[in-house]
């Protein structure tokens, strides 16, 4: 979804909105199309396949349903983890 106007200024390229944990709001990619001209053709399909196909999309998703994990582990986002999953997805 484009970012939307208010936040598009000062929004990166790619930002990501997690669902709600009863899965009544879908998680969210926003992409700031403010600012295309910033964009390197090559970037922008790196970039979105990176964070959209494999990275923070799918993570957060997986992370979300995974009913076996502690609710806190399900709702915090583990720095850590996150960067292990990003080196992972770029291998």
């Amino acid at each position: 979804a484009p970012t939307p106007s208010f936040k598009a200024k000062y929004a990166p390229m790619i930002s990501y909105e997690s669902s709600s944990l009863n899965a009544e709001m879908p998680a969210t990619c926003y992409l700031n199309l403010s600012s295309m001209n910033a964009w390197h053709k090559f970037e922008n399909k790196a970039l979105v396949c990176q964070e959209i196909f494999l990275g923070k999309h799918f993570q957060a998703a997986i992370q979300r349903e995974a009913m076996l994990l502690p609710t806190f582990r399900r709702i915090i986002d583990f720095e850590a983890f996150n960067r292990g999953w990003a080196s992972y997805v770029l291998t």
